[in-house]
């Protein structure tokens, strides 16, 4: 129940997220193993509370190792204007 931080052996954070009645919920991060750089490598969506059992999860959003966008999932909405 709550936050979840998993660390890289460098002491940088790896994995990040939160359960809900042991399950994962919401977005979860995973960060480049990178020395100095705190950078996104992927967001993976989950259900938004624990209770909601049809849902798959998927992956938002992955970067390289700059930080770019490599890939966005068709189900995030574009932005208005776009």
């Amino acid at each position: 129940e709550g936050t979840f931080i998993q660390f890289h052996q460098n002491g940088q954070i790896a994995v990040r997220g939160s359960y809900q009645y042991d399950k994962k919920v919401g977005i979860w991060e995973e960060f480049y193993d990178v020395q100095g750089v705190y950078r996104v490598k992927r967001e993976i969506q989950f259900a938004p509370d624990a209770f909601q059992k049809d849902f798959k999860p998927y992956i938002r959003k992955e970067f390289d190792r700059n930080g770019d966008l490599i890939y966005q999932s068709p189900k995030i909405p574009k932005p208005k204007g776009s």
